[in-house]
């Protein structure tokens, strides 16, 4: 990550605990634990318990978290703190007062630990906007209606290989030069915004016409491709069960034509709405490219790739007239970081 994305993940934790209070929420949970362990015969103090959990519950459903980019929560997955954060901790906070009901003590240890964990992770955020505001470092921030588009490359994808990660720099440019004629009618040139190496993150600018389609069209494909993901889980199992890859053939056969009908039919959509530069002849080339491209996507995501489109964050989508940054705010949604873990399921073709 860079240290602009950090400033940028801390201010947004920071404030957010600030209106959301789920600190002071789950200090409060933990301390009546205590009570409980100290007076098990105070009825008073299981009622506080029940509210307590229900307010904590509440806010954290409310975070920011819940409905992050990839590329942010990967932040979150670097600083192992994804799992201490908004609907997972509260289902951890849930699965360890409902394992523990007859031993509190117990529940009351393993959750001032994670309590512990979190305080302490939202008082260094706070020291990190403080000592990057006296060196005079900013925010990872987009201008009015600047785009980026985001792909996360799992390290181990491109085994720390340099020609390796320049050939994907290559495919990018091929999926994105492809978006650009169709949509705009010419290629487009595409400025590195940022450059993270931990797990590899490239975000480039681009214009919000060019940002809708490619939005879109992933989001339908991210879509299509969760309908798999029972699949792939039920193929390693079946695999771990001692089955060879020549019995497993169908299941792959079955999730490969799956993903070329949902392309087929993006492609179509693509068609209807885009006319690249009037040119017939040299649209149907340009729709062809689009579907190698969304092969590729849907490859890369089948490895543990993630790709995210951000636009300006405090655009209210009730009040946008831009039918582009709609868009771009309605794919975000299926936009979310996508954990694929497994061996493949999909090959799809990805000759040019």
């Amino acid at each position: 990550m860079n240290v602009e994305k950090l400033n940028s993940l801390a201010l947004s934790l920071v404030e957010e605990n600030n209106n959301l209070h789920y600190v002071k929420l789950f200090s409060d949970v933990t301390k009546t634990l205590q009570n409980i362990v100290n007076q098990p015969n105070q009825p008073q103090h299981q009622t506080n318990l029940a509210t307590q959990l229900k307010s904590l519950q509440k806010a954290l459903s409310n975070s920011l978290v819940n409905d992050f980019s990839p590329a942010w929560y990967q932040v979150l997955v670097e600083l192992e703190i994804d799992d201490i954060m908004g609907n997972k901790l509260s289902k951890k906070i849930n699965e360890i007062i409902q394992k523990n009901q007859i031993t509190p003590a117990q529940a009351h240890q393993d959750l001032v630990k994670i309590y512990q964990k979190l305080n302490t992770k939202i008082t260094g955020f706070t020291n990190i906007i403080n000592g990057l505001k006296i060196l005079d470092f900013g925010f990872d921030e987009l201008k009015d209606n600047e785009c980026e588009i985001g792909i996360l490359i799992p390290r181990k994808y491109i085994e720390n290989d340099l020609g390796k990660f320049g050939n994907e720099i290559k495919e990018l440019n091929f999926i994105l030069n492809n978006y650009s004629e169709l949509i705009i009618g010419k290629k487009e040139s595409f400025q590195i915004r940022n450059l993270s190496t931990s797990e590899p993150l490239i975000t480039v600018a681009t214009i919000t016409a060019i940002a809708a389609g490619i939005a879109k069209t992933i989001g339908w494909l991210i879509d299509n491709y969760k309908k798999l993901l029972e699949i792939k889980q039920l193929k390693q199992k079946l695999k771990e069960q001692g089955l060879s890859n020549e019995e497993l053939k169908g299941i792959d056969k079955h999730s490969n034509d799956f993903m070329e009908k949902a392309i087929d039919d993006i492609v179509n959509k693509m068609a209807k709405e885009y006319s690249g530069n009037g040119d017939n002849a040299r649209k149907n080339e340009l729709l062809n490219g689009i579907r190698i491209s969304l092969n590729k996507i849907a490859n890369r995501i089948d490895k543990g790739f993630n790709f995210e489109v951000r636009i300006q964050t405090d655009i209210d989508k009730s009040k946008a007239e831009d039918k582009e940054i709609i868009d771009i705010i309605e794919a975000s949604n299926s936009l979310q970081f996508i954990k694929s873990t497994g061996d493949s399921i999909l090959s799809l073709s990805e000759k040019k």
